[in-house]
């Protein structure tokens, strides 16, 4: 089955749409200025570490990747189904949280009181899912057409747009609510509650393998994935943190209110600015931005079991692929 592969940028998108998200910003920026440690932190002993760790992996094995094939290959066939599996059942639990803020955010286009309706937001959780499902029925190279643009405009340009307008409220003189100097960047990390910064930064860096069971689409992917993994890594990290500060720099801590929603914290950031019609633009960029990361942690964890299934650990029913190489919605 001749397929179309997929290209550096394309597979750097897909990295990147699995990790970064503006919706992680607002709750590493209550932290203050020690998030700048935190990530660095993170970074070093995390991060770059599960990067380097994927795309060896990725570009060891190209005729099959993903969590399941790298495990089976190290401990066996029962030990990958249950790696596959255990990443697989994470998703089910995953998705109401982040189909619920998607619905939320939404809501924020329309009318801010539809998150309070019940019936708004079951119907468009539901509805959200199954059209992102069916979308991976097209196959990968559609799939990854679509995250490019979804990430490219709901992710990277939100994101470099926070971080410009942070940059522009420092080099104006305006008040900073944080500090810059080493002590305050340093502060509190004798106390043991200050480190639940450190598990907040960690869990919104999760994701960076799941690109790798796409291994077989990707374009000469012993070259490719490397590179992917290190322009995505370090995109993601400036990101992340420099959106993060920049969202402390401007708004004032005991603002950073987030049992108020991410996009009341946005809002608070635009007031500021004095751009308060830009929330509308805000809340569809983010709206745009989540849809692609979320066809991408549908279909990579479904790859996964497909893969298993290949090897018989599944019914043969769940091994079957449509002619486009997406596997059937049911």
């Amino acid at each position: 089955m001749n397929q179309k592969k997929i290209s550096l940028i394309a597979l750097t998108l897909l990295i990147i749409s699995a990790v970064d998200s503006n919706r992680n910003l607002p709750a590493a920026a209550v932290f203050g200025s020690p998030l700048v440690f935190f990530f660095l932190f993170s970074a070093v002993f995390f991060l770059f570490p599960a990067s380097l760790v994927s795309a060896e992996l990725s570009a060891a094995f190209p005729e099959k990747g993903g969590i399941y094939h790298w495990v089976r290959v190290a401990f066996g066939e029962k030990t990958a189904l249950c790696a596959i599996w255990m990443q697989w059942i994470m998703t089910m639990v995953w998705y109401p949280t982040i189909l619920s803020f998607l619905a939320g955010t939404g809501a924020y286009l329309f009318d801010p009181d539809l998150m309070n309706s019940k019936v708004y937001m079951v119907l468009c959780i539901s509805g959200i899912f199954w059209v992102l499902t069916l979308v991976n029925v097209f196959g990968i190279h559609v799939s990854a057409r679509l995250n490019g643009i979804f990430c490219a405009t709901g992710t990277v340009i939100p994101m470099i747009f926070l971080i410009g307008l942070g940059f522009y409220w420092v080099g104006s003189g305006e008040p900073l609510a944080v500090s810059f100097a080493p002590g305050a960047i340093f502060s509190g990390l004798g106390e043991l509650d200050t480190w639940t910064a450190l598990e907040a930064v960690m869990v919104s860096f999760t994701g960076m393998e799941l690109s790798g069971v796409h291994a077989c689409h990707v374009r000469d992917p012993q070259r490719n994935f490397p590179r992917a993994m290190l322009f995505a890594g370090f995109f993601i990290l400036g990101t992340m943190m420099l959106g993060s500060l920049m969202i402390a720099v401007v708004v004032p801590q005991d603002h950073i209110n987030l049992a108020g929603g991410l996009m009341q914290v946005f809002a608070r950031f635009f007031e500021a600015f004095h751009l308060q019609p830009l929330i509308f633009f805000m809340s569809l960029l983010i709206v745009i931005g989540s849809l692609g990361g979320i066809i991408n942690w549908i279909i990579s964890p479904a790859k996964g079991l497909l893969h298993a299934a290949e090897f018989g650990y599944l019914p043969p029913y769940f091994a079957q692929i449509n002619r486009k190489g997406g596997q059937p919605a049911s």
